[in-house]
């Protein structure tokens, strides 16, 4: 995946908008209040710091998970454990075109041709249920 990772908006715009307070402020050159204006300042550049360190833990927990998932054994066992979906039987088809056959293939041992021996039924059973998922 090449992805830039969401950062949280609503942290962006914020630093964004004092950002542009911290710059209108410094360049008032009038001595009026300048204490209180240079003590906002200061404190607006804490208050950024610290946005600025949850954007980054955020940023390093979005890169976590998309390595997991792109780890197959670590989505499969995930899909085992039932933390995520797994997928149908149409999706993985998708994934793996070369498999449509073996599906087709399927169909014909659930629904025989004349004369073609039928299935037993604890095969045709475990057979037809995944044709059924996989509708």
């Amino acid at each position: 995946m090449t992805t830039t990772p969401a950062l949280n908006d609503d942290l962006v715009q914020s630093a964004r908008n004092q950002l542009a307070l911290i710059h209108s402020l410094t360049n008032d050159t009038t001595e009026a209040n300048w204490a209180d204006k240079r003590l906002y300042v200061m404190q607006t550049c804490v208050r950024l710091s610290d946005d600025l360190a949850a954007l980054e833990a955020q940023s390093k927990e979005i890169e976590a998970l998309r390595a997991a998932l792109e780890d197959g054994d670590n989505v499969h066992l995930n899909m085992l454990r039932g933390t995520i979906a797994k997928p149908s039987v149409e999706q993985i088809v998708h994934i793996y075109p070369e498999i449509a056959g073996w599906r087709d293939a399927l169909r014909r041992l659930v629904n025989p041709a004349p004369g073609v021996r039928a299935l037993p039924a604890w095969v045709y059973g475990i057979v037809n249920a995944a044709l059924k998922e996989g509708a």
